[in-house]
């Protein structure tokens, strides 16, 4: 067989083939219906080659079979959501379904959050395609970054809240707090902790880390005799002036070690060489786990031990109820003061009672 023969069979097999599919692609208008196959209609749609453009038209689809419960008119194409928005880039597919019978395809609603994004222009802000239909998935947790050990961008935007500052419980109840600095000796600790213990008071002590590695029973010691057992801070340094990593160690550290000795990390917490607790504090509290920096109206300035006469003066003089007092265990003119407040107290028909109870509510 020549070359001319064989170029004219190939030629009549082609135009048979595109015969053929002109038949498959093409819809009788009088099948209508679930089954019926997409209409297609030759419209010039040009495909460009390097050689230049094919003369040749290419099938587009103008309809798509509707879906049960979908709205989709006479040769309307389905319009997917994200298609308003030619940036929007799509998520990995998933099942899409509409909310009800007969809504629009633009009333589906994405089956479960998705990293939708446009890409935004200069100067433009990020904006979630589904905004503008007024559809938004469930909210789901954002990522936290990590900016230090132990610490996150979170803090800096509140998101890890803080703990309250209490200076005073409730004015209408006949109860005060004594709540005391850990440290210092262990047999004066056990002198105003016996003290207390036969007026029937109950105090708080603020421990220091270093002071509990010193002598550990005195965790258990403070919690056999009904008393609260709170965090004072690792070394009891400025904690105002430190920065946020040295702060939160000071915080954490000594937590730990109340957790190891007693099973929790306290009742609540007070910043060491303050009155108050600053707002970086007060949040690196709430991150390690205290709900209450713990703060006082009554300071008997003992731990300046201007003498017995003075330091209960200071108590007595300025004590209301609700009152939260600044004791220091270690200092023995505060041990030889102990009796006279007590007795002073109830005097004044107020009875001592831990944190946890002036505050309960």
């Amino acid at each position: 067989m020549n070359g001319e023969a064989v170029v004219g069979r190939r030629l009549v097999l082609g135009l048979g083939l595109v015969a053929a599919l002109g038949g498959v692609v093409s819809c009788s208008p009088g099948r209508k219906g679930p089954g019926a196959a997409p209409e297609m209609v030759p419209e010039a749609v040009p495909r460009t080659f390097p050689g230049g453009t094919s003369p040749v038209p290419t099938p587009r689809p103008l309809s798509v079979p509707a879906a049960p419960g979908l709205a989709v008119g006479p040769r309307q194409a389905v319009q997917e959501p994200w298609q308003p928005f030619p940036d929007a880039r799509h998520p990995a597919p998933g099942p899409w379904r509409p909310t009800a019978p007969g809504q629009a395809a633009s009333d589906l609603q994405r089956p479960a959050p998705g990293p939708w994004r446009t890409a935004p222009g200069p100067g433009q802000a990020v904006q979630d395609p589904w905004q503008a239909l007024g559809v938004h998935p469930a909210p789901g947790p954002a990522a936290t970054p990590v900016t230090r050990k132990g610490m996150s961008a979170r803090r800096r935007s509140g998101a890890g809240g803080t703990a309250r500052e209490v200076s005073n419980g409730p004015r209408d109840r006949p109860k005060v707090a004594l709540t005391f600095h850990g440290a210092g000796p262990a047999d004066l600790a056990e002198r105003v902790l016996s003290e207390a213990e036969r007026h029937g008071a109950h105090l708080t002590v603020l421990a220091v880390g270093d002071w509990l590695a010193r002598y550990p029973r005195m965790a258990r010691r403070v919690l056999s005799g009904g008393h609260d057992l709170g965090n004072h801070t690792e070394h009891h340094l400025d904690i105002s002036s430190m920065g946020e990593r040295e702060a939160y160690d000071e915080i954490a550290r000594c937590a730990a070690r109340l957790r190891r000795l007693t099973g929790t990390i306290g009742s609540s917490f007070r910043p060491s060489r303050a009155h108050h607790a600053t707002p970086m504090v007060r949040e690196l509290a709430a991150r390690v786990g205290y709900r209450t920096c713990l703060s006082y109206d009554v300071d008997s300035d003992d731990h300046n031990d201007p003498g017995v006469a003075t330091v209960t003066a200071n108590v007595l003089d300025t004590v209301r109820p609700g009152s939260i007092v600044s004791l220091h265990l270690g200092h023995p003119g505060t041990a030889e003061a102990m009796p006279h407040i007590l007795k002073g107290l109830a005097r004044r028909r107020l009875q001592p009672v831990t944190v946890t109870d002036l505050l309960a509510r």
